[in-house]
């Protein structure tokens, strides 16, 4: 893995969740080498979207304890690093299959 990768929620609620040790064993990789996760604001409102439907304002609370320990992207930076380098996400995504 040499570059950052842009989490998405999937991938996201994989890694809180704990239990595949794949993901684990990545994530663990990933944090240790870059120091936080990379999300897009897309992500914290999906995340935040999915528990509010299920009444979980306990995990909303989890969530947003742990949102500063995340690089969180807008969707300005999104939209110009994903029209700059296109080909390289691809790549980084292979990477960081879990």
């Amino acid at each position: 893995m040499k570059n950052k990768t842009l989490i998405d929620t999937d991938i996201l609620s994989e890694i809180r969740k704990g239990k595949n040790p794949q993901v684990i064993a990545k994530a663990i990789a990933y944090k240790t080498r870059f120091k936080n996760y990379t999300i897009s604001v897309i992500t914290v409102s999906e995340v935040i979207k999915g528990w509010r439907k299920l009444n979980r304002n306990d995990r909303i609370q989890e969530f947003l304890i742990d949102l500063p320990q995340m690089e969180i992207l807008s969707l300005v930076g999104l939209t110009r690093r994903s029209l700059k380098n296109e080909p390289q996400r691809h790549r980084v995504h292979r990477e960081m299959r879990f």
